[in-house]
């Protein structure tokens, strides 16, 4: 920290604290302005940003005579009251995800202060761009998020399962570090709890990482994680596998098989398509019954639960015929086996018998496309 602040040689003009503030304060001021020209300028200028924040806040940890060495280079700079509020407010929130990282880990023994704590991340992580940057780079702070993940408590787990999906959901380093860290297997044995937010929220964890790619996607299959998915949408209705728990299952089948063949065949050899079918089947028939009865059903929560979110089956009906749609696109077999489970019929009663617009009918579509393009059994079940 003395170093930073010392002078540098000649020729160099003042210390590494001084080079540190003038590249933070350019890249700033060159976002904040939008002045960053093309795509590949402005992701420069947020490394920048981000990694001399990152140094500046670390530097100056404890150490009161870096601190006001700090503030005097950013007020030589233009706009430095600007960028000297958004450091104070930035340090600030730093310190505080650190404290709450502290206070788990010297009262891991104590749930209620373990959940406070996470919770206490959880909304430092939403408040502002930079915090998930921040918690990446405190040293062993995702390890400990994902030791909580196997915390027999469930109020623990759902706090730290909430935390893990407010970063990863906004920090793609975040994803790719959670893999290499064989995260999956810890969501898997989430996906085993009977509490329906617990199993909701790691199957919203589930669809984010299929994102990362295809690596993600095939060691879902590998660890059983799809199987797993599969066996939810099969169990639907029961009392852990609600309609909330049923549309995230039904979207992480979609995000999962995406652009992978092997996992469409996965889903085919553990008999995963008829359940699919059902649960498109099923939605359309309580659309069809309140129909009959002159309207569309409601946002509806499930009776005596009231940490479900409202949810209805318009929504419901659109994630079965995307899930649907990407098991059986390209794969004939797929295609062929979803036709005799009845997919086709089902689809089609659903773009007869909805008579709301909705984004129902565009999926429908979809899924009727992805049935029939290279089928000619449904082409000519079609046409009849």
């Amino acid at each position: 920290q003395c170093m930073l602040i010392e002078p540098r040689p000649p020729p160099h003009e003042g210390g590494v604290l001084e080079a540190l503030i003038r590249a933070l304060c350019t890249s700033y001021s060159r976002l904040t302005a939008g002045g960053s020209g093309s795509e590949a300028a402005s992701q420069h200028d947020t490394v920048v940003y981000q990694a001399t924040l990152l140094l500046v806040l670390s530097a100056q940890n404890e150490n009161k005579k870096l601190q006001d060495a700090v503030v005097a280079a950013i007020r030589r700079f233009p706009k430095g009251a600007q960028i000297e509020s958004q450091l104070g407010r930035l340090s600030q929130l730093y310190y505080q995800m650190f404290d709450a990282c502290e206070h788990i880990n010297l009262n891991h023994f104590h749930s209620d202060e373990v959940v406070k704590g996470l919770k206490l991340i959880s909304s430092a992580l939403n408040s502002s761009e930079e915090a998930p940057y921040f918690f990446v780079h405190m040293n062993g702070r995702l390890d400990m998020l994902k030791r909580c993940l196997s915390n027999i408590d469930e109020d623990v787990l759902f706090a730290a399962l909430c935390a893990l999906y407010c970063l990863i959901s906004r920090s793609p380093p975040a994803r790719l570090l959670f893999l290499r860290k064989r995260g999956i297997g810890e969501l898997y044995e989430c996906l085993h709890d009977y509490n329906t937010a617990i199993i909701r929220t790691s199957l919203q964890i589930l669809c984010v990482l299929a994102s990362t790619g295809s690596a993600a996607r095939d060691e879902m299959r590998t660890e059983e994680v799809l199987l797993g998915v599969l066996r939810i949408v099969e169990r639907f209705p029961a009392d852990d596998v609600t309609l909330s728990v049923l549309d995230a299952a039904l979207e992480a089948v979609s995000n999962i098989v995406v652009d992978s063949s092997v996992n469409q065949d996965y889903i085919r050899e553990n008999n995963g398509l008829e359940p699919l079918v059902l649960a498109l089947t099923h939605c359309h028939e309580k659309l069809a019954s309140a129909s009959a009865k002159g309207g569309i059903p409601q946002r509806e929560q499930e009776i005596g639960n009231a940490s479900e979110p409202a949810i209805d089956h318009l929504k419901v009906a659109e994630t079965a015929c995307l899930a649907l749609g990407n098991v059986v696109y390209g794969n004939s077999e797929n295609q062929q086996e979803a036709l005799e489970f009845g997919a086709l019929h089902a689809c089609i009663d659903v773009l007869q018998g909805t008579r709301v617009a909705s984004n129902l009918h565009a999926a429908a579509l979809q899924l009727l496309v992805n049935l029939t393009d290279i089928n000619q059994t449904a082409q000519d079940m079609l046409c009849t």
